[in-house]
């Protein structure tokens, strides 16, 4: 049993064969190192926007609640605030050059 994971993700066709990448059904491990470098990559830098625009969202949700309602002012900041720093820290990982090392600073986060 294989997937071909060029028909799911475009970023995992290379041209330097002239056969479709083939990944392990079971455990989705891709055989060829540089091409799952490249394939974990790619996902990394796709998931950035969806992720910010929720952790906004999140942070201004808990901000107007902190402000709505008394009784959860701290925690709302409190959530607030962390939505707002790993909203931060996903930003700083997306300007890293090096994307695998980003990946796996913001994976430790």
């Amino acid at each position: 049993l294989t997937l071909s994971l060029a028909a799911v993700w475009p970023a995992t066709d290379t041209p330097l064969r002239h056969t479709r990448p083939r990944a392990r059904v079971w455990s989705l491990v891709i055989p060829d190192p540089v091409l799952e470098s490249r394939f974990t990559a790619a996902a990394f830098r796709s998931a950035y926007t969806p992720l910010v625009i929720f952790l906004a969202a999140w942070t201004a949700i808990h901000l107007i609640l902190a402000a709505v309602y008394p009784a959860v002012r701290d925690t709302g900041v409190l959530t607030a605030l962390a939505g707002a720093a790993l909203a931060v820290a996903r930003w700083r990982a997306n300007r890293m050059a090096d994307q695998q090392r980003a990946r796996k600073l913001f994976g430790a986060a």
